[in-house]
């Protein structure tokens, strides 16, 4: 339940949060274990380009492109996008790691799964077993994919592991307008709710894309030989500043945390309504 609507913020606060991979807890590893016996990911089989294409606001804008490209190269939606992306005449297959129990949105053009072990069975259930490949996480098996703690982020080393040498990411923005980045209400993430200037644009957020966006600018600056980004918002942003940006203000659910922790020095700032209009300008 939300409890407060207004921001606070305090010029160029630059919020530094260490984003454990989702639903690390006892609920993963009982996945891992009812996950066992799947077909595993066969590593260093596939070559070329792959895409992979996340529920960030600028999906919308590619589905032209990505109606082409389901004919030349293998395209891993992420979670909820596998569905999206059926309703829109686009080809792929499902990726996710993670451990949620609310099944995600499929359609009869999602060809696939690629699943980490600790996704739940409800997940495993929407596909045939001969549909689905499996992997693990580093802090689920000694050899397990590492990357951060979202699947956009494991995705990197995920797939180039498997053998292709270019990814080109779509619709990965990090961040979100009137819609929640997963096409969800914004109220959802209400409560740590972030505005972000970076270089001359604003933008909301939340902790973790906000962390994801860094780690995949590191990606993307160690290894640009083998990354594209096709995304817009946050994620090209700081792209173009090398991962700099201004944490300028924070939710007030946020703000009570973070002055718990010693964080003090917030101001009122504005609406959300001020927030979404700098946003698309």
């Amino acid at each position: 339940m939300l409890k407060k609507r207004g921001w606070e913020t305090a010029p160029s606060f630059n919020l530094e949060l260490t984003i454990e991979c989702p639903y690390d807890d006892g609920r993963a590893r009982d996945n891992v274990l009812a996950s066992s016996g799947y077909p595993r990911v066969e590593w260093g089989k596939k070559s070329g380009t792959c895409v992979v294409a996340g529920r960030g606001p600028r999906l919308a804008d590619s589905l032209d492109k990505l109606v082409q490209l389901q004919f030349q190269c293998d395209i891993y939606a992420l979670n909820d996008a596998a569905g999206y992306l059926s309703d829109h005449g686009v080809e792929s297959y499902m990726c996710a790691c993670d451990a949620t129990d609310i099944p995600f949105k499929t359609g009869p053009l999602v060809k696939g799964a690629l699943f980490a072990s600790r996704v739940h069975p409800n997940q495993f259930a929407l596909f045939d077993r001969d549909k689905i490949q499996m992997w693990d996480i580093d802090s689920d098996a000694p050899d397990g994919i590492v990357g951060g703690g979202s699947i956009p982020t494991r995705a990197i080393i995920l797939l180039l592991k498997m053998g292709y040498s270019k990814i080109e990411f779509f619709g990965c923005e990090g961040c979100f307008y009137d819609m929640a980045h997963v096409g969800g209400s914004v109220k959802e993430a209400y409560n740590s709710m972030l505005i972000i200037r970076c270089g001359e644009r604003i933008f909301t957020t939340v902790p973790y894309l906000l962390e994801q966006c860094k780690f995949m600018v590191k990606m993307f600056e160690l290894i640009p030989d083998h990354l594209v980004n096709r995304s817009g918002g946050l994620l090209a942003a700081m792209l173009e500043t090398h991962g700099e940006y201004d944490c300028i203000a924070i939710a007030e659910d946020l703000k009570d945390y973070l002055e718990g922790k010693g964080v003090e020095g917030f101001e009122k700032y504005g609406t959300m309504e001020d927030v979404w209009r700098q946003q698309r300008t």
